[in-house]
């Protein structure tokens, strides 16, 4: 079970569901807490598909119409992925705001590297 616990009343019942688990479990319970990260932001999910996707279609001969598999070609391989309760799944939402920059990052590299043309930054636009 997952919980996300923003206030006081949120953790007690976690609490509360961690201490059933422990009285019906022989060998106990594992409890993992993890610090929130900010979603990856608006302007960071802007930049990406109006700059990054555009450019990388642009440049390999596709059109505008096909932004959506130029988008899945590219999160195939860099995206990196992310456990969720119905498996390992790769997905820009579920990046934080450093993940996505190290994701856009690598995608550029990529891109110079292979296509010799180097995508702009977000602020050299």
């Amino acid at each position: 079970m997952k919980y996300k616990i923003t206030a006081y009343e949120e953790l007690v019942k976690a609490f509360k569901y961690a201490k059933r688990q422990m009285e019906n479990s022989k060998y106990g319970i594992i409890v993992n807490i993890t610090k929130k990260k900010q979603q990856r932001s608006i302007s960071q999910n802007s930049y990406y598909h109006a700059v990054i996707i555009k450019t990388i279609a642009e440049e390999v001969g596709y059109s505008k119409h096909n932004h959506w598999q130029v988008h899945e070609a590219v999160k195939d391989n860099f995206c990196p992925e992310k456990e969720t309760p119905l498996g390992k799944i790769k997905s820009t939402r579920l990046l934080d705001t450093a993940e996505m920059e190290q994701y856009h990052t690598d995608i550029r590299m990529w891109f110079a590297d292979e296509y010799d043309y180097e995508i702009p930054l977000p602020n050299e636009i």
